[in-house]
C-alpha cells in the first residue's frame, strides 16, 4: 500500500526549460513585431552593466521558483500523492446498529435486524454441531449430515422438488458444516419469503436423508479424502491439526473407511441428537419489518419441540508436548508448520497476541516471516503465521512451504524469527502499524446488516461478553510494547509442536538436527 510522496518526486522542471514564456530568443528580425514591409519596434538598449544586473536578479528568482516548487514546506503537496500513514481524518467512531434479540418459547434464540436497501431476505441458523461430534469410528458423519440434508429431500419435497422451487425463486438455500458449528443460509427475495422459509424450515427440521442421495454424498467425500493425497499443503495442515490436537476431539478427521461405514441411521440419530430449537441460534436480516419477521419465524419454528437440554461444549484442549512430527510424502516441494498453544477471546492477552501475530506473519508483506523468508531471502512462495482463536483457547502457527533442498534452513529461520529476533524487531513503528491496520479492518466486519447481526449472534454463540465488538478496538489501541514482549515470552518460548512434510532424502541435512523426530505413519486409508 505504500503511496508515493511529493517529498520524493517534486513538480517535474521537464518543459519548462524548453517554455518560451521563460526566455526571451533575439531574431535579426526584432521581437515584438516582424513580417515583411512591416514596422518593427524595438526595445531600447540598456547599459553593459543595468542589463548584467537584471540577468542576474531574473536567474535568482529562477532558481528560488524551482527550489521552493520542490520542497514540500512550500508547495502545495498533491493529496493523491500523500503516503497512507500521513493521512489525517476525523476520529472514527463504531457505533453499528443493534439486532433485535428474541428467544422463542422452545428455546431458539434470534437476531432481527432491519435492512431495506434491497428486496432481500437472510435467514441463517448455526447449530453447535460440527466435525468435533462425530462418533468414534464413524469421523465425517456432521459434514454428511450437512450434505444430504441440503440434496437429500425433505418429507414434503423431494430432492429435485426442493432445487426446482428454490430455481424458480433465485433463491440459494446452504448448508456448510465446520469443526465446531454447522450454519444453514438462506437468500431470497423479500415477495418470496414466505415460501422460502417454508422450504428453509423443512430441510432444517424434517430431511428426508434419501437413500440415493447418501451414497452420491459418500462417493463424493470419499473421493475428496482420496484426492486430499495428492495436495500436499492442505494435507500438511490437515496432519499439523492431528498433532496438535491429537487425542482430542478437535483432531478427528475423516478417513475412507469411517465414511465407507455411515448408514442412513446414523445420519437420522445424529440429525436428531443436534438439529433442534434449544441448540439453534437464527439471525433475520433484510427488507423485513421486526414485527413482520418474528411472526414469520414463528409461523415456521415457534411449534417445533425437541430435547430442552443443549450438548455440553468439550474443554480446552490439553497442551501437546513440543517436537518435531514428519510425515513422508515424495514431493519437491515440503511444508514446515511449527505451532503453540495461545490466549482464547476471553483472555486478557487475546489482544496484544492478536497484534504480535500481524507482526510475526499474518501482516502480509511487511511481517518478519514474509519480510525474511519470502521478500529477503526467496526461499518460500508461501509463508506467515495464522492465529485461530476461539473463546477458551486459541492456536497460534508459523508456516513456509519451499523447495525440500532449503527445508532445514526454513525451519531454522521460523524458530529463529520467533523465538530470538521477534523481541529485537518489536518497535513503536512496527506496533503503531499492526493496531492501525487491524483497526482500520475492522470495520469491514460490518459493512451489511448481515454481517452485523451475524458477528452479534457468533459472539452469544461463543460466550463473550456483551460489550466485546464495542470495546474490541479500544482494547486493540491499548496494546503497548511491552505487552508484546509479555505475551510473546509467555506464549512462544517454549518447544513447538512442528509438522515437517516431505521427503527428508532431499532435505540435505539429518532431520534429527534439532532432535527427536516422530514419524508418522503414511495413511493408506486417508
Amino acid at each position: 500500500m505504500p503511496g508515493l510522496s511529493s517529498e520524493n518526486r517534486g513538480p517535474s522542471s521537464k518543459g519548462r526549460g524548453e517554455d518560451p514564456s521563460f526566455f526571451v530568443t533575439a531574431s535579426p528580425c526584432g521581437h515584438f513585431m516582424s513580417g515583411c514591409g512591416r514596422r518593427r519596434a524595438f526595445p531600447p538598449k540598456l547599459p553593459v552593466r543595468r542589463l548584467r544586473s537584471r540577468c542576474l536578479v531574473i536567474l535568482s528568482l529562477i532558481v528560488w521558483l524551482f527550489s521552493a516548487a520542490g520542497t514540500p514546506a512550500m508547495a502545495k503537496e498533491d493529496p493523491l500523492l500523500i503516503h497512507p500513514d500521513r493521512l489525517h481524518y476525523p476520529p472514527f467512531r463504531f457505533s453499528p446498529p443493534k439486532p433485535h434479540r428474541v428467544v422463542l418459547d422452545n428455546g431458539m434464540i434470534l437476531y432481527i435486524l432491519e435492512d431495506h436497501e434491497l428486496p432481500l431476505l437472510h435467514v441463517k441458523a448455526v447449530v453447535r454441531t460440527g466435525r468435533m461430534y462425530d462418533p468414534a469410528g464413524l469421523e465425517g458423519l456432521a459434514g454428511l449430515t450437512g450434505t444430504v440434508m441440503r440434496t437429500g429431500g425433505t418429507r414434503k419435497l423431494k430432492a429435485d422438488d426442493v432445487n426446482e422451487v428454490l430455481d424458480f425463486m433465485a433463491a440459494t438455500l446452504e448448508i456448510s458444516t465446520g469443526l465446531e458449528s454447522t450454519s444453514i443460509d438462506l437468500s431470497v427475495f423479500t415477495k418470496d419469503r414466505n415460501r422460502g422459509l417454508d422450504v428453509f424450515a423443512q430441510v432444517l427440521k424434517e430431511p428426508a436423508f434419501e437413500k440415493e442421495r447418501i451414497d452420491l454424498a459418500k462417493d463424493l467425500e470419499i473421493e475428496e479424502i482420496k484426492r486430499l493425497r495428492d495436495d500436499y499443503q492442505r494435507l500438511a495442515f490437515r496432519e499439523f491439526g492431528k498433532c496438535f490436537y491429537r487425542d482430542d476431539p478437535r483432531g478427528k478427521t475423516a478417513t475412507v473407511s469411517s465414511v465407507g461405514r455411515i448408514g442412513r441411521g446414523d445420519l437420522l440419530k445424529f440429525h436428531e441428537t443436534f438439529f433442534r430449537p434449544a441448540n439453534i441460534m437464527m439471525a433475520v436480516t433484510g427488507d423485513i419489518s421486526t414485527g413482520e419477521a418474528l411472526s414469520l419465524i414463528r409461523r415456521h419454528f415457534g411449534e417445533w419441540t425437541g430435547k430442552e437440554k443443549r450438548p455440553e461444549p468439550f474443554p480446552a484442549p490439553e497442551k501437546q508436548p513440543g517436537g518435531i512430527h514428519y510425515f513422508f510424502k515424495e514431493v519437491p516441494q515440503s511444508a514446515v508448520i511449527a505451532g503453540y498453544p495461545a490466549p482464547g477471546r476471553s483472555n486478557d492477552d487475546y489482544y496484544a497476541f492478536e497484534v504480535l501475530d500481524f507482526i510475526i506473519g499474518s501482516g502480509g508483506f511487511r511481517s518478519l516471516i514474509v519480510q525474511k523468508i519470502r521478500s529477503d531471502l526467496g526461499l518460500a512462495y508461501s509463508a506467515g503465521s495464522f492465529y485461530r482463536v476461539r473463546s477458551d483457547h486459541g492456536i497460534f502457527a508459523a508456516y513456509a512451504m519451499t523447495k525440500s533442498s532449503s527445508t532445514m534452513e526454513v525451519l531454522s529461520l521460523l524458530r529463529d524469527i520467533v523465538q530470538r529476533e521477534l523481541t529485537k524487531a518489536l518497535d513503536e513503528e512496527r506496533l503503531a502499524w499492526a493496531k492501525r491496520s487491524i483497526v482500520n479492518s475492522f470495520i469491514f466486519s460490518f459493512q451489511s446488516a448481515r454481517q452485523i447481526a451475524g458477528q452479534a449472534l457468533m459472539m452469544e454463540f461463543e460466550g463473550l461478553p456483551a460489550d466485546y465488538l464495542e470495546r474490541y478496538r479500544e482494547r486493540i489501541d491499548r496494546v503497548q510494547l511491552s505487552d508484546l514482549r509479555r505475551v510473546a515470552g509467555k506464549y512462544l518460548s517454549g518447544e513447538a509442536v512442528t509438522l515437517i512434510l516431505g521427503d527428508q532424502r532431499a532435505f540435505g541435512q539429518p532431520l534429527d538436527r534439532f532432535g527427536p523426530v516422530d514419524v508418522l505413519p503414511g495413511d493408506p486409508d486417508g
